[in-house]
């Protein structure tokens, strides 16, 4: 059994992340259930309530895009259909299934679409969203880990930029050794937390200043700097990837290579758990 890299960067311990990391049956580094998709209940209705609340937004969702579709509203930019069909995507089938915190994301990059745009895009389309909007917010309340993940990100100060370069290696070497190593699903997660939020731009002509707009719900959790959310985003599924690299010892008898492999993303690693240590021992 390969034992983990002297090299190898110790990872920081109960950071929050989008996804949590395991060891397959198959000895393979994959994605595994974790808190992410893990509600709390803690009152005696509470299951129920979060039962309906997550229909709610299912159907929301599906409504909406299904009109999208069928073209029933003029003058949306396409970003908003994207993000709505990945939140449908990430959006739990039930407790203990798909990402919240994904989820979540989604959500907040069409409020902030919607803040930027309320003047632009049509009333009937915005009144539906902001409905979706607040569904989603009163869904939030049973994942206890968004609000971690987003005080982390609040809290935190990018005092330098996330060492990219690094990221993009450490990508390229997972992407290099999938599937021997590594399932799909851990550079997919890797890409899905790099992804940029949509651009927001317009011109000033777009833009009417109607006093009876309507405006997207506030956000309990507050506002969030988005390069900031990224950035951690990126440095904790690094994190989470090199707290199972370091578990190498468990690894099966026969995985050629393993050693070498570890080494080359702990190089790469070592930089951006640096950054991530900085950017929450600075709060």
């Amino acid at each position: 059994m390969p034992p983990a890299p002297k090299s190898s960067p110790k990872p920081l311990e109960n950071v929050p992340c989008a996804f949590t990391f395991g060891w397959s049956a198959a000895g393979k580094i994959t994605v595994v259930a974790g808190p992410q998709n893990q509600p709390a209940f803690p009152f005696a209705a509470s299951e129920e309530d979060h039962r309906q609340w997550l229909e709610t937004c299912r159907t929301l969702v599906e409504r909406l895009l299904a009109d999208l579709q069928s073209n029933r509203f003029s003058n949306v930019r396409i970003d908003y259909r994207e993000a709505l069909e990945r939140y449908k995507g990430d959006l739990p089938p039930a407790p203990g299934q798909g990402n919240f915190m994904l989820a979540d994301q989604e959500a907040r990059f069409l409020r902030d679409l919607f803040a930027a745009e309320a003047d632009v895009i049509p009333a009937p389309f915005a009144a539906r969203l902001k409905g979706l909007l607040q569904q989603h917010i009163a869904l939030r309340g049973f994942y206890r880990e968004v609000e971690r993940f987003y005080d982390a990100v609040q809290k935190g100060h990018l005092e330098k930029p996330l060492p990219w370069d690094n990221v993009e290696s450490f990508g390229r070497t997972i992407r290099e050794n999938t599937p021997d190593k590594f399932e799909s699903s851990v550079s997919q997660g890797l890409q899905e937390v790099e992804r940029k939020p949509p651009a927001i731009e317009l011109e000033s002509e777009d833009i009417r200043r109607d006093p009876n707009a309507i405006l997207p719900p506030p956000d309990p959790l507050g506002e969030v700097n988005s390069e900031n959310s990224r950035s951690f985003s990126v440095a904790s599924v690094v994190n989470g990837v090199m707290e199972v690299v370091g578990k190498g010892k468990d690894v099966a008898d026969g995985m050629d290579g393993w050693e070498q492999t570890a080494h080359k993303l702990a190089e790469d690693a070592a930089p951006v758990i640096d950054w991530l240590s900085q950017f929450i021992q600075r709060n």
